[in-house]
């Protein structure tokens, strides 16, 4: 029995030391995502997607070194940063100290600095006002997602794991506005103006309080294309008025400053509204409610037009740029210019590195028009550390016209290697048209890329 009792005795005195010798066993952290989807326009480039919260469900450590990513649908256009993502270690306990947040293509990756221990259900992470490019989304596409991994510095011991892997943070509207247009009475042409849901149309205020980083510059433009139009006919755009919704229309502002009157070439014809916050000196503006709103757009046609269902009118998004400098294709008012004369780039990658080839997937010239156009293109790629290099200077000497009706894609074409002199960073591929002539601007698109 002595004998037992000293052998037990061993035993406990050598668990004793081995557990005194040993340190509590830490553990990771499992975190549940939410999200606050947002209605978004598929026109836009540079649309505010709905907050992530990742949740703390078990409390453990993050340890130094250790990166969690969200991979969005499509590529991030604000480069958010710490003043986008809230860390809390526990209710009352900030942990926006001990961590650093990047973002490149598509991804926003929010790296640990120092380790943070998370309280089970206090602790968060919260990532909000993220822009992103919806126009480049595949057409039928109904949501834009968030996909969330994780790499802990030490995963057996302190893993990093979520109840879900994707949230969505973004409903896709597809079109954002519809127009309906009545044939011009006495040369009075009206065309009515509806969001599909409330806040399609924005103005700077409007994006400055959803996302202001960086500070956004424009509001949304109401494009209004006109065919049918007699050459030699002015039409001169009158004030809007509400529309039918009446409690739910624009806040009507002052009648100046309108787009200036367009003398028809018999081409189609362009007008561009811009929305802004309303007031005295306004065209219109709008005030955010919680409902779609909408407006009555005039326009005045002198002379009348002698067949008055020839005239038509269609109405769609402007550039949805309100956070330079990405932006979609620009189409401005071009007065006797070749209409509808336009450059679309698409390219094959977000993101490219040395020994990769930049190719354009899409690479379109098109005049839209009745009459053909001479034009001049440029193409250029400009990025850090280096002034604009040309990829393709064409037609200054008036040597390029574009037959009426004329839409080609030249795609795929590869337009310049990637090599190890490219400094790392944030590129532009940029292409316009313009009037060989008058150097009037008449289509430009910006393509942004990455080479790492």
């Amino acid at each position: 029995m002595n004998v037992v009792k000293k052998t037990c005795f061993a035993l406990v005195a050598i668990l004793m030391l081995a557990f005194a010798a040993s340190p509590a066993m830490a553990q990771g952290v499992a975190f549940q995502p939410s999200s606050l989807p947002r209605q978004i326009r598929m026109e836009g480039n540079t649309e505010t997607v709905g907050e992530v919260s990742l949740l703390a469900t078990t409390s453990g450590l993050v340890p130094a070194g250790s990166v969690i990513t969200l991979i969005y649908s499509s590529r991030i256009t604000n480069s958010p940063g710490s003043a986008n993502v809230t860390c809390l270690s526990s209710a009352a306990t900030s942990c926006g100290g001990s961590i650093a947040v990047t973002s490149t293509a598509n991804l926003l990756q929010i790296t640990f600095n120092a380790g943070v221990t998370f309280t089970a259900n206090t602790g968060k992470i919260t990532v909000a006002a993220v822009r992103v490019n919806a126009s480049t989304l595949i057409p039928g596409t109904l949501n834009v997602f968030a996909t969330l991994s994780a790499s802990s510095a030490n995963p057996a011991a302190n893993p990093i794991t979520f109840t879900q892997n994707a949230v969505p943070v973004g409903f896709l509207q597809n079109p954002s506005i519809t127009g309906v247009s009545i044939p011009p009475a006495a040369g009075d042409l009206s065309v009515t103006v509806t969001e599909r849901f409330p806040a399609a149309l924005t103005s700077v205020a409007d994006e400055t309080s959803v996302s202001a980083t960086p500070p956004p510059t424009d509001g949304t433009q109401i494009l209004v294309t006109m065919a049918g139009i007699p050459a030699g006919a002015t039409v001169t755009p009158q004030a809007p008025t509400a529309g039918p919704l009446g409690a739910n229309s624009f806040n009507i502002g002052g009648v100046t400053p309108l787009p200036a009157p367009v003398v028809s070439t018999g081409s189609s014809i362009f007008f561009a509204f811009t929305i802004d916050g309303g007031g005295a000196g306004a065209p219109f503006g709008r005030t955010l409610t919680g409902t779609a709103e909408d407006v009555v757009l005039h326009f005045n046609i002198n002379p009348p037009p002698a067949e008055p269902a020839a005239v038509t009118a269609a109405v769609g998004l402007g550039p949805i740029d309100e956070a330079p400098p990405f932006r979609i294709v620009s189409f401005p008012n071009r007065g006797a210019a070749p209409a509808g004369t336009f450059v679309d780039i698409q390219l094959s990658q977000d993101v490219y590195v040395a020994g990769e080839t930049v190719t354009a997937t899409t690479f379109r010239l098109g005049n839209l028009g009745a009459d053909p156009g001479k034009i001049e293109l440029k193409v250029w790629a400009e990025g850090p550390g280096t002034p604009p290099a040309p990829v393709i200077n064409q037609g200054a000497a008036g040597n390029i016209q574009l037959p009426a009706g004329f839409d080609h894609n030249f795609g795929p074409a590869p337009l310049f290697p990637v090599t190890a002199l490219f400094n790392p960073g944030n590129y532009i591929l940029g292409a316009r048209i313009i009037n060989p002539v008058t150097g009037e601007l008449l289509s430009e698109d910006l393509n942004p890329f990455v080479v790492e």
